[in-house]
């Protein structure tokens, strides 16, 4: 039950980063994950990032998960000034034991982004005033 993950929780996490994003300082840098290399993404692999991303974004950290298999997060602002942040997130990913669930391991690509650079992710999400539904 600890991995399950419901719709309505996807949309509260888009809605708090849209927020937070909208009000923070154009300084801010934003954490872009991008999972490669997967034929077709389970619910499964869905389940565990959600896990891993619990874990990793403590304090003031917020996530959120774009249709594409990426996620976006602004970590709290005392954890990001360090390229350690970037480093610990790729170990979390690249140390899961993705075969023991039995997925393949993706590829992972971290990278800081500009806060504009997330907003412009975040903006095709939201077509023509119409929310399509996030997919966790």
């Amino acid at each position: 039950m600890l991995d399950l993950i419901s719709p309505g929780e996807s949309r509260v996490r888009y809605q708090q980063f849209k927020l937070k994003c909208f009000s923070a300082s154009n300084s801010v840098k934003v954490i872009h994950v991008q999972l490669l290399g997967l034929l077709y993404v389970t619910g499964l692999y869905l389940q565990k990032m959600n896990a891993l991303l619990r874990e990793f974004c403590l304090a003031e950290s917020t996530w959120t998960k774009l249709p594409n298999f990426a996620y976006l997060i602004i970590p709290d602002q005392a954890y990001v000034n360090s390229a350690a942040a970037l480093n610990q997130l790729e170990k979390v990913i690249d140390g899961f034991p993705w075969r023991w669930h039995g997925l393949n391991p993706p590829v992972v690509k971290i990278q800081l982004i500009s806060l504009q650079a997330a907003i412009e992710l975040l903006l095709p999400l939201e077509d023509g005033g119409k929310k399509n539904e996030l997919f966790i």
